[in-house]
This record gives C-alpha cells, sequence and structure tokens, in this order.
C-alpha cells in the first residue's frame, strides 16, 4: 500500500474505487455520513 495511517491517526485515503454496470443501469456512490468528513 502507499498509504499507512498510524495508530489513533486520521487521514483521508483515496481510494480509486471503480464499478462496471450493465447496460440500462445506473448506480451511486454515497457517503454513509457526511459527518465523517466534516469533523475530520
Amino acid at each position: 500500500y502507499d498509504d499507512a495511517v498510524p495508530p489513533r491517526d486520521k487521514a483521508l485515503v483515496q481510494t480509486n474505487i471503480q464499478i462496471a454496470l450493465p447496460s440500462g443501469c445506473y448506480g451511486t456512490v454515497v457517503l454513509h455520513s457526511g459527518l465523517v468528513v466534516k469533523h475530520f
């Protein structure tokens, strides 16, 4: 891995997640909670 987060520390880590969807479908990616970034 290129990133390491020490114990009890915080970091924003880019995941580069990609998905492929069948034709005629759509997908959406949402944060579980906006508080994660807001209070980072």
